[in-house]
């Protein structure tokens, strides 16, 4: 869908034209880096622009700390996706064309084209204290998968009572569709693009609400998340008793502007 066609009023879709141009434009004239997707491109189809595993991000300016502290993206939680709407110059996409499971090395990338490579993270250890921890950001490993996908960026998956399934990753618009239900089959319905061959959504819906088994949805359910690739935000710190141990830290607002946050 073009960015005027929701617009029936004519000057109101020239303004809309008008401000997407110049968007474009300006995205063309800022300087960039390229980032590795965890996905290696294989996930979208053929003709997509991050079919090379590759996406174009700028470099943080005083617009993108606007976004940061936008009172009312800060209310309805989309500062994510607004910020990263902004820093992405790979022509034609969007937050929401993007995967799931590449948003989380872009939100790091953000960061470190923002305030380098090094970030100070606080973190729970072992016996519930909280540390801080220095963490060279670019040295967070991408955790890839080896399963094939076809031209289309589709996963195939045979379940043990023997019915194909072809399966895709979900990019941010299918997530957002499905987060207000949270259910199981929700997902699955957006995740299924064909079962046994047949690609109706209509049929598949009716499929996963009547005659998927429970033991197929959960094969269907562990094969994509083994088959999902990522980021891996773990870290190691001392365990206080010469060892060591793992914990995480967490992508929020805080990581994109740690520093200078005022809660």
């Amino acid at each position: 869908m073009k960015v005027t066609d929701k617009y029936v009023d004519p000057i109101e879709a020239a303004k809309a034209k008008a401000v997407a141009e110049y968007e474009a434009k300006t995205k063309q004239d800022v300087p960039g880096e390229i980032v590795d997707l965890p996905s290696q491109g294989k996930f979208y189809p053929k003709n997509h622009p991050l079919r090379s595993g590759k996406i174009e991000m700028k470099y943080m300016t005083a617009r993108e700390e606007d976004i940061l502290t936008n009172p009312s993206y800060l209310r309805q939680g989309i500062v994510i996706e607004k910020l990263l709407d902004s820093m992405i110059i790979t022509p034609g996409v969007t937050y929401e064309d993007v995967l799931k499971c590449d948003t989380d090395t872009l939100v790091v990338a953000t960061r470190i084209l923002g305030y380098g490579k090094q970030y100070i993270a606080q973190v729970v250890t072992k016996d519930k204290k909280v540390e801080k921890i220095e963490i060279d950001l670019t040295k967070l490993d991408l955790k890839h998968v080896t399963t094939e996908t076809d031209e289309n960026g589709l996963l195939t998956y045979n379940t043990t009572s023997g019915n194909e399934f072809e399966l895709r990753l979900l990019n941010n618009r299918q997530v957002k569709e499905i987060e207000q239900e949270q259910f199981v089959t929700t997902f699955l319905k957006q995740s299924i693009v064909s079962i046994n061959g047949n690609t109706s959504a209509t049929e598949i819906a009716n499929y996963v609400d009547t005659k998927l088994r429970i033991a197929d949805s959960r094969e269907l359910q562990m094969f994509i998340i083994n088959s999902t690739p990522g980021i891996d935000l773990s870290i190691e710190i001392s365990d206080g008793q010469g060892g060591v141990t793992k914990t995480g830290f967490q992508l929020d607002s805080r990581f994109l502007w740690p520093e200078l946050w005022i809660s």
